[in-house]
């Protein structure tokens, strides 16, 4: 099966009837390209990797704008692995998702993802499954059925309008995808989402039902602003709380925060033009109560970014926060908290109900309000 995309022919193996299906209702072709699941001892070498041999290949900066890369220079170029090991490794990530977790980061240009796990072997799957994955849509080999779905169909016709950028860490894999198209952004983003929904219902979510959203540029305008005034009041203030401890002490922060994190977020606020805040289930700062839009999204407690229309042209979003290994010193298990850190937290929040975290936890929320007309004029990003 193929989708057109300009001069370009997407191919999909055609041995799966649901997928078949599927991309003759979306008004797909059939490529008359066999299942490499019929040689399981094959290795499939791309047209990309052809070139790239020889001397040809679409490295960083070259071809449409990919730019993509890999630690230790695996991406496209390489050789496409063999169809059905590729299959085997989905299966058991499927088969093994509750030893898998992932988090996903929205950016006003595309999404980031880290997907980790403690057993070995998943992790070494985990580290070769996207450049595997990716490697198969640049060289035009053929895809896992899951690809039918309708958010791959779309991101796969635009394959060359968005780059990704993946890394391994200890556990996995964190990978970003990044576009300066809006649409494309919100390709990438609800791709993003996608995955994690597939970690955590299984294959059953292959079949759920599912519709694209319809773009429209000044909702993108107004989330990419709200994903903006995020990174921003975190970076501020992480790197404000980074120089005090530096300087003083992980104990003189908790001061520092108390006096200090409200305002940085009225500056970053009064520079985009929006209203931010933090909030959580679990207050230390009785003044970061949720806004009253934010309540009831709260007790369903979000662990993905979700944005509400809010009256007055107004856009509202709740925002992730992930409790981080550094922020384990004023937030983790009370009996892992030094002495003078407890102090401190005493003093300063003497109904502070935020300790018992661990790495990775939700520790809470950014809020963010944007005004979809301002949002369009000055551009969300």
């Amino acid at each position: 099966m193929a989708i057109e995309t300009g001069s370009a022919m997407r191919c999909f193996p055609i041995g799966d009837l649901s997928g078949l299906i599927l991309g003759l209702l979306l008004g797909l072709t059939v490529c008359g390209q066999p299942s490499a699941a019929a040689d399981d001892d094959a290795t499939e070498t791309s047209p990309a990797a052809q070139e790239h041999e020889s001397g040809r290949g679409r490295g960083p900066g070259m071809g449409r704008g990919m730019g993509r890369g890999f630690q230790g220079g695996r991406g496209p170029g390489a050789k496409v692995g063999n169809f059905q090991a590729d299959m085997r490794t989905i299966h058991a990530m499927f088969d093994n998702r509750d030893k898998i977790r992932r988090s996903v980061m929205l950016l006003p240009d595309g999404a980031e993802s880290l997907t980790e796990s403690d057993d070995e072997e998943l992790a070494a799957m985990l580290k070769d499954h996207v450049p595997n994955m990716d490697a198969r849509v640049l060289g035009n080999a053929p895809l896992p059925p899951m690809t039918f779905h309708p958010v791959f169909v779309a991101l796969i016709k635009h394959a060359d309008d968005y780059t990704l950028d993946y890394e391994e860490t200890d556990k996995g894999v964190k990978v970003t995808y990044q576009s300066d198209d809006p649409y494309v952004v919100m390709l990438v983003q609800e791709h993003a989402k996608l995955v994690s929904r597939f970690l955590q219902n299984g294959h059953d979510e292959i079949h759920a039902d599912y519709e694209l959203p319809e773009f429209d540029e000044v909702t993108a305008a107004a989330k990419a602003k709200a994903l903006k005034a995020r990174g921003m009041l975190f970076t501020t203030l992480s790197s404000r709380l980074g120089e005090v401890i530096k300087a003083k002490g992980p104990a003189a922060a908790i001061e520092v925060c108390s006096k200090e994190a409200h305002v940085l977020a009225e500056n970053v606020g009064e520079q985009l033009g929006v209203r931010i805040g933090r909030t959580a289930l679990k207050l230390r700062n009785p003044a970061n109560a949720s806004p009253a839009w934010a309540e009831p999204l709260l007790s369903a407690t979000p662990s993905v970014a979700t944005f509400v229309d809010l009256p007055h042209n107004q856009l509202g979003a709740l925002l992730p926060i992930r409790l981080k290994e550094a922020c384990t010193t004023c937030h983790g298990p009370v009996d892992t908290i030094p002495p003078d850190v407890r102090e401190a937290l005493t003093a300063w929040y003497p109904d502070d109900e935020a300790t018992g975290f661990q790495v990775g936890d939700l520790r809470g929320w950014f809020w963010v309000e944007v005004d979809t007309a301002v949002a369009t004029t000055q551009g969300g990003r």
